[in-house]
């Protein structure tokens, strides 16, 4: 008998900067903290299922009270109000919850990143993030595999290491017989010049540039040996798949001369270049459903132009 597909997730993050986000700050204010307590239990009964839960207002209400037992805080109409502020703020899409369900896109875009390795994850019902959202998530996840292979480098290295020094040892071991022997001394060399010539021409696995990492290191945002080259590679890999060529150049281009002047200078050439580009060429396309304008035209009405 097949294993059936697993749906809901073992556990979710919480990030450090959970309370400061504006939506959690609006439902405090309203529900004087206690609405977050509430949230977070309902989050993690949305991931228990999936990345929904399809109940009434009500039953959710009445779940919480029996599971918190504190009559005196929990009663039943608190709570309703409590849930029905979480739909105000917008923790919850406002068209599904009508329904009775219960989701929203950044819960969508958490499970996507949670679910990351899993197969056949089914997404059908009430999915509510566009292309454009699941390109953001799948631009997260490149950014974490690149991390992680950065991690397994630094091991696979420390390992190459260790190999030669035991490989040293050995050549010191062995060295009177080898030398003494013109025949070896000759297939080591040949050996030595071969791997050599590979060493110059690999270079210890330097990564390829994308065309437009090249363009921002020739320009001098990044320079040659920034350990964020394979984040941007994956980065412009993704957004190329997207969205429209010439626009993502036209928006690195911009980018680009911003930085040259930008006050405060950029601390973080990647955070800050990742989260621009993607913003703004989301935002130009959700515009773009209503105006015939081009990028560099909306580029140039929305922000101005910027100097050489």
């Amino acid at each position: 008998m097949a294993r059936l597909n697993k749906k809901g997730l073992v556990y979710f993050p919480l990030e450090v900067n959970f309370f400061a986000d504006r939506k959690i700050r609006k439902l405090n204010i309203r529900t004087n903290f206690v609405g977050s307590q509430i949230y977070i239990y309902i989050l993690s009964l949305i991931y228990q299922n999936s990345y929904y839960i399809e109940t009434s207002i009500e039953d959710l209400a009445e779940d919480i009270v029996t599971t918190f037992a504190d009559k005196d805080i929990f009663n039943l109409d608190f709570v309703e109000k409590i849930i029905q502020t979480c739909i105000d703020v917008e923790l919850f899409d406002k068209e599904l919850s009508k329904k009775g369900i219960f989701t929203s896109k950044g819960i969508q875009k958490q499970y996507l990143l949670s679910t990351k390795r899993r197969k056949g994850v089914d997404t059908t019902s009430y999915w509510i993030l566009d292309i454009i959202d699941e390109a953001e998530v799948r631009i997260k996840i490149k950014e974490s595999e690149c991390n992680e292979n950065v991690n397994n480098n630094e091991v696979q290295e420390e390992q190459c290491k260790h190999n030669v020094d035991n490989n040293l040892e050995n050549v010191y071991n062995n060295s009177n017989s080898a030398y003494n022997n013109s025949q070896s001394k000759s297939k080591r060399k040949k050996k030595k010049d071969k791997t050599d010539k590979i060493d110059k021409t690999n270079l210890y696995g330097l990564p390829k540039l994308h065309y437009l990492t090249k363009a921002l290191i020739e320009n001098g945002y990044i320079d040659d040996f920034c350990l964020d080259i394979p984040k941007f590679n994956s980065l412009f890999d993704e957004l190329c798949s997207v969205y429209d060529f010439e626009n993502v150049c036209i928006a690195t281009n911009y980018l680009i001369k911003y930085s040259s002047t930008a006050d405060p200078p950029i601390d973080y050439p990647y955070a800050f270049f990742s989260k621009s580009i993607t913003s703004t060429l989301k935002f130009f396309y959700e515009e773009a459903k209503h105006a015939n304008e081009t990028f560099e035209e909306w580029i140039k009405r929305k922000f101005g132009n910027v100097e050489e």
